[in-house]
């Protein structure tokens, strides 16, 4: 059944520049699913959460980071401008003629990458070596984070909703 004043107050509310954010609460059974579901169809932008308080499984994790995650994941969809690779990308470029037998080139050495999960590519390398005898190397790097739960909570919050990317907004 649909619930066409309460969306209209949903969105009356939201509409509000002060308003952020909207939590729906009512008993058990009142239908806040199925308002979400019908909120979910008629606004496909908007970024969604749903938590249960009796969700237990692994899938249905409705800790900070599943939190984070999911709204990046929508947030990058929805808005890829905000996550423009030139602001964090690492090129390394390399145009070497002879690397003499018992050398070492390396184009850049890093202690540690903490890799965006809603960014398609970080690093892009590319190397040119004429006569390699050497060791020729684009990119040493101590640690390089990828997984997502190894990425500390305050960090994906900047990930994924603090700063994706330096002076983007949304349309």
């Amino acid at each position: 059944m649909r619930r066409e004043w309460l969306a209209n107050e949903m969105v009356r509310r939201l509409s509000r520049p002060t308003c952020r954010f909207a939590l729906l609460t009512a008993e058990p059974g009142a239908g806040k699913s199925t308002f979400m579901a019908q909120l979910a169809h008629d606004h496909p932008t908007w970024l969604r959460f749903f938590i249960r308080r009796d969700q237990r499984t692994p899938l249905g994790d409705v800790g900070a980071r599943s939190f984070l995650l999911r709204i990046g994941y929508q947030l990058a969809s929805l808005h890829p401008e905000l996550f423009r690779q030139d602001s964090i990308q690492l090129a390394v470029e390399q145009r070497i003629g002879t690397a003499a037998a018992d050398s070492e080139v390396v184009g850049a050495e890093v202690k540690r990458i903490l890799a965006s999960p809603f960014y398609q590519k970080v690093v892009h390398i590319q190397q040119k070596v004429e006569r390699g005898g050497g060791r020729v190397v684009g990119l040493k790097v101590e640690e390089l984070v990828v997984a997502p739960q190894l990425v500390d909570l305050s960090a994906l919050w900047n990930m994924a909703l603090g700063r994706p990317s330096p002076g983007s907004t949304p349309a």
